[in-house]
């Protein structure tokens, strides 16, 4: 009598290997995503309160871009200085090449202090993710003007 295994539980053992692959790594692809969704949406929302608080604290966009937050955004490098109509990209990678996902943009001559949050081009699984995830961010109002979040001045209701 010989020990050992015969050709056809071999070929079991390999097809179900297979097929728990084949479900494992779709699994593993989303999950990644949602990971990177959910920094994304959490960056943001922080770049969002950290603006606010500078310009509540300073009346005015002064700075540079590292004086206010630490989000990296890869169209500006953190040294950059702020001022009126300043845009900042986030992308669906963190590169300048990505999928420009979110649109922050500073203005300081409309309204008191505003920031200008808004949906991106990027149409990748990650841009759409992170566009539901901030959708009471991009919808919120201030003084009609959908996407804008009002820092200081005469806008602070009580």
């Amino acid at each position: 009598m010989k020990k050992g295994f015969t050709m056809i539980e071999l070929i079991f053992v390999i097809v179900i290997l297979g097929i728990l692959a084949a479900v494992a790594i779709p699994k593993l692809a989303a999950t990644r995503d949602d990971a990177r969704i959910a920094t994304g949406a959490t960056e943001i929302a922080t770049a969002v309160t950290e603006f606010g608080t500078s310009y509540t604290a300073r009346g005015t966009w002064v700075g540079r871009l590292n004086d206010i937050t630490n989000v990296q955004f890869p169209n500006k490098v953190s040294s950059s200085a702020m001022a009126d109509g300043t845009v900042l990209n986030y992308t669906d990678d963190g590169t300048t090449t990505g999928a420009v996902c979110i649109i922050l943009t500073v203005r300081d001559t409309m309204v008191d202090g505003n920031l200008t949050v808004a949906a991106g081009a990027g149409t990748s699984a990650i841009c759409t993710g992170m566009q539901a995830a901030l959708a009471d961010i991009l919808s919120a109002q201030c003084q009609g003007v959908a996407g804008v979040q009002c820092f200081g001045g005469s806008t602070v209701v009580w």
